[in-house]
């Protein structure tokens, strides 16, 4: 199961920004790994960001989105 992180910045005072970032761990292999998915990238050595999703006042711009990633594509 990814471990989900996720900024709020839509409350009175906040930056108006939203980010949500999914993150598996795939081992020291990363990209060869079984587990990674085409679309994420690496981080810390062993996990891969499979959705990364930010929201602004300019738009939105996808960072990352692994398939499958518990979305629909």
């Amino acid at each position: 199961m990814p471990a989900r992180n996720h900024w709020n910045g839509k409350i009175q005072g906040g930056s108006g920004e939203v980010e949500q970032v999914k993150i598996i761990w795939v081992g020291t292999e990363l990209e060869e790994s079984e587990y990674w998915r085409e679309g994420g990238y690496a981080i810390w050595g062993q996990f891969e960001v499979i959705m990364d999703h930010y929201l602004a006042f300019e738009g939105a711009e996808w960072y990352a989105k692994a398939v499958p990633n518990g979305l629909i594509p």
